[in-house]
């Protein structure tokens, strides 16, 4: 065996704790630092979301007709003429 992987193998032994326990760690929902609970909470704001909502209704809606709608405008226009 290679010196070198084996005083690394000696070195840094692993532990299906130590893996489970990081990745335990790694899923938490406030892996850097607690929001205080003494904090107050911000409020709703229905006005962006109404404005988010629009945005995305205005690029998806056309874009899913199209997606979806594709093979019937296609039939429409080629009905018979293929």
């Amino acid at each position: 065996m290679n010196p070198a992987v084996s005083r690394t193998a000696a070195q840094r032994s692993f532990s299906l704790m130590t893996a489970a326990r990081s990745a335990a760690r790694s899923m938490e929902p406030h892996p850097f630092q607690r929001v205080s609970a003494t904090r107050k909470s911000a409020k709703a704001d229905w006005a962006g979301e109404a404005k988010r909502l629009g945005k995305q209704m205005a690029i998806f809606a056309p874009g899913i007709t199209v997606l979806l709608g594709w093979p019937y405008l296609a039939k429409v226009i080629a009905d018979g003429h293929v």
